[in-house]
């Protein structure tokens, strides 16, 4: 289901204020649960809110449920307009479904780097241990942290880009690595079972 909304400005912009988003997508806590509220109030239901924000600029982050007993849902916001939006869309819905945590150097303060299926600090008792016999899958350090990843090559990495010379760059295409895909599948056919 979508439901198109209008803001007098462009809502995401760095050089100017925001006024009047929808969404409050410039600063979603004044109401991460503003995307909950109008599914409820259009009577859609779902796990998981996408909230499109029309821009060029790179913007994607994933907000959790508080409290998944109040049915609180999980908002993913990113920019519609933005070139690799696709490879930011499964970037945010591998947090957003499974929890999965960001597998790169922190580029902002923390918190980025949780104990979760793809990343612990425990390289003797990884969560992918059953998986370390699959080619490509191993114990990764995360570089300029102390915490470890299964792969080097996996969207949870985050979105990559091919430099060139000629200034000619581009976006390479990642998908999630055999230890997030099994999680997805995991917390997937948990959820299709409890419905």
């Amino acid at each position: 289901y979508g439901i198109m909304t209008h803001s007098p400005r462009s809502t995401l912009d760095k050089t100017t204020p925001i006024i009047s988003s929808y969404f409050s997508s410039e600063s979603p806590n004044k109401d991460i649960f503003l995307p909950q509220k109008t599914a409820l109030e259009y009577n859609i239901a779902g796990d998981y809110h996408i909230v499109l924000i029309n821009s060029k600029q790179f913007l994607g982050f994933t907000v959790f449920p508080t409290n998944q007993a109040h049915n609180d849902y999980t908002v993913i916001y990113i920019s519609s307009d933005f070139e690799a939006r696709s490879q930011n869309l499964i970037h945010e819905m591998g947090h957003g479904i499974a929890f999965l945590a960001d597998e790169y150097h922190p580029i902002n303060k923390p918190p980025y780097h949780f104990e979760a299926p793809n990343l612990t600090r425990n390289q003797n008792n990884v969560p992918w241990e059953k998986f370390l016999e699959t080619p490509g899958v191993g114990i990764y350090v995360v570089p300029g942290t102390e915490w470890f990843r299964p792969t080097n090559d996996c969207i949870m990495m985050g979105i990559k880009m091919r430099l060139y010379p000629s200034n000619q760059n581009e976006f390479v295409q990642r998908d999630y690595c055999i230890v997030c895909s099994n999680e997805i599948s995991f917390v997937l056919e948990k959820k299709i079972k409890a419905f």
